[in-house]
């Protein structure tokens, strides 16, 4: 799996880019992902993230994660019989919103980031929680790998 990444964020946000990596590789192994998949991750401020949530969720807010699915689930899983490499999509994370729910919520900032990672990733692979059964898949995949993912992690 190749993981791109921009940071429009603090310099010390840089350091993720190692962190995505890794993450995504024991992603790739839990969920047990076969194919070569692509995604492109930026960390970006509020401003950049409330302007994109208006312009693609028509919601004049930020928001902590956005992810945009370059397929939907059916066209993914057909995709998957072939041998091409496979650009899932993009993961936007808020840096400042990131910051704040670690903060209020009292997790690490690197806990946080990966729980984010996790859950617009997840989207890229179509999940989602617009039910109550589709939320209780989700965040009960979303749980595993964060825990499954943390494991032996220092940062």
């Amino acid at each position: 799996m190749d993981i791109s990444f921009l940071n429009k964020g603090p310099k010390t946000f840089c350091r993720f880019r190692q962190v995505f990596k890794d993450l995504a590789l024991k992603i790739e192994q839990l969920l047990d992902l076969k194919h070569h998949f692509v995604v492109d991750v930026a960390i970006v401020d509020n401003s950049q993230m409330q302007e994109l949530n208006k312009k693609y969720r028509q919601i004049n807010e930020t928001t902590d994660v956005l992810s945009f699915p370059f397929y939907e689930k059916a066209q993914l899983d057909s995709l998957t019989k072939t041998n091409d490499i496979i650009h899932l999509g993009e993961i936007i994370i808020s840096h400042e919103e990131a910051s704040k729910e670690a903060t209020n919520n009292n997790y690490s900032l690197a806990h946080e980031m990966r729980l984010l990672f996790i859950h617009g990733f997840l989207h890229l692979l179509g999940y989602d929680h617009y039910t109550k059964e589709e939320e209780k898949e989700m965040f009960a995949i979303q749980k595993t790998l964060l825990e499954k993912g943390e494991k032996n992690e220092k940062t």
